[in-house]
Order: structure tokens, then sequence, then C-alpha cells
């Protein structure tokens, strides 16, 4: 006889792990997932986060958010993703098509890459860097200097990533700096030639990478000293 029919599997029910207590708003923040399922190719998986309700920005569920996923840690694509606000559960319903798939809030940015990118960055024309303190988690927090300071230049500052969940601020970031230092690019150009540009990728200073949310809006300020620190560039 024929294989009968592939047996349906109950919904996968998760909960977001919050980040440790924040004395600044004495509370603790969730909001950020990642995980990957194996053994899922050509069913139906309806996973469910129980406690979305409750996480930090439950809004931000709300207004068409989809969540992401991918077959390869680098091509990401959305799935579709419903809030139910009265119960507070976000269910993420998706047919993956290879065996293993990874599902997040938003495609992730790893400090491998980050990284990378600096390394990359701070090798080109007209680019400085310094090293001004660490994370929680104990990496290097860099500052990216593009131009050079002058009496008659503004400055601009680019702080991206503050808080570990924010990963759509390091993608923009990376952006930024490639089409900023972009020698064919005008716009870039004129910005240059306008402005002074201090930009920090990737501070995670309100917690440690993987986590979600943050530990206060201005700790990245603290962590500059002089001269960057920013109050004394305003």
């Amino acid at each position: 006889g024929g294989r009968g029919p592939r047996p349906t599997r109950p919904p996968a029910r998760r909960q977001i792990h919050a980040d440790p207590f924040c004395d600044a708003d004495g509370r603790s923040h969730h909001q950020w997932f990642y995980y990957r399922v194996s053994g899922g190719r050509g069913e139906r998986l309806r996973m469910r986060v129980l406690n979305a309700g409750a996480a930090s920005f439950p809004r931000g569920w709300s207004n068409g958010y989809q969540a992401v996923a991918s077959y390869d840690t680098s091509s990401w694509f959305r799935v579709p993703t419903a809030y139910d606000k009265a119960s507070g559960v976000l269910t993420i319903d998706h047919t993956p098509e290879r065996d293993a798939c990874c599902y997040a809030y938003f495609a992730p940015y790893p400090f491998s890459r980050h990284a990378a990118f600096v390394a990359e960055i701070q090798s080109r024309d007209g680019v400085s860097l310094e090293m001004v303190g660490e994370t929680l988690d104990g990496h290097d927090l860099d500052v990216l200097r593009v131009g050079e300071p002058a009496a008659d230049k503004p400055v601009v500052w680019v702080l991206a990533r503050q808080h570990p969940g924010e990963t759509q601020a390091e993608w923009f970031a990376e952006g930024f700096l490639r089409r900023l230092l972009d020698p064919a690019d005008a716009t870039g150009r004129a910005c240059r030639a306008r402005a002074t540009f201090y930009v920090v990728r990737g501070g995670r200073v309100g917690g440690r990478e993987g986590r979600g949310g943050g530990h206060g809006a201005s700790a990245i300020t603290h962590l500059l000293p002089p001269p960057f620190a920013l109050r004394s560039r305003a």
C-alpha cells in the first residue's frame, strides 16, 4: 500500500524570554525572537508566540507586521503573521520548502558581519576609527568618522542599534555608509563635502547580542567620552 497522509502537528507554542531587569524604567523587556525549525519541509507550520501581548512594544505587532524567514540566513523573506490583540498571541503561519527554516522578528545582523564591515570601511580614504569603550558583551564600541572636522562644517551623528533587537538600524547604517563613501554617488560626495559624519553602529549598550529590548534611551550618550560626548557636539 501507499503512504498515508502525514499527521498534522499541533501548533508550536513558544514565549519570548525577557532581558534582565532594567533599572532605568523598572521593568524587563522582550520583543526580539530568532529560532530555527527543522524537519518541516512541506508541512504547514503554525507557530504561536504566547506572550507577544506583553512585549515592550505590542503595537509593533499590528499594522501589517510580518515575521521574516530564511533558509540560508542570508536571504530573508516575509511570512504570513497575525496578531490577536485580545489574547496577546502572535501566530506565524508558513509552509517551508526546505528541511530547516529560520524565523525572526527582523533579519538578524550578526556580530561577524558587523566586525567585517567595520574592518572594510575603516580602510577607506577619509575614514578614521576610534574605540571609545565596550558593549555589555565585551565587544569594541567604535566611532567611525567620515571626513575631516572644520569650523565651517556641521557635524552629523548617526547612532544605529543602540539596543540589541534593533537590527534594522545596522542594516540601514551599512547601506548609509556604503552610499556616503561611494565615489560614483553624487549625493554621497556632496554630503561629505558639506559635513563631518560620526557613525556608531551596533553599540548594543542596552543589552547583550541576541536579546531584545533596551536599558534606557540615553545610555549610549553616557558611553561616549569627550571629545565624543554628544552634548559637546550639539
